[in-house]
């Protein structure tokens, strides 16, 4: 079996429906992203909660965070959603082997 420590933390932190609107918006604000103030409003949530959120994300290495001077504005890390789509495609595709193989060695009732 393969390490997958990773994904499980990585799932965990978009696990969560604050924390999958952060994920949504950022990707829709591309490349510049957006300070961390104007991304609580967006959201609905307090500074302070999404300071939490932000920094989950972070763990998962999902976002990143660059200093402007006061502001902190923070941008979607994609290639973590692309190697969990990768994996759990993987997954899905080993499940479909073992459904066919299985579905040829019963026999119909």
């Amino acid at each position: 079996m393969m390490e997958t420590k990773w994904l499980i933390e990585a799932a965990s932190a978009i696990a969560q429906s604050t924390r999958m609107r952060v994920v949504e918006s950022l990707a829709a604000e591309g490349p510049a992203g957006l300070p961390a103030g104007e991304l609580a409003a967006l959201v609905g949530t307090p500074p302070n909660t999404m300071s939490t959120h932000l920094a989950i994300l972070a763990r998962a290495g999902m976002v990143a965070s660059d200093r402007e001077g006061k502001v902190v504005r923070y941008r979607l890390l994609p290639d973590i959603l692309r190697a969990m789509a990768e994996q759990l495609t993987s997954i899905a595709d080993a499940a479909v082997v073992v459904t066919s193989d299985l579905s040829k060695a019963v026999p119909a009732v």
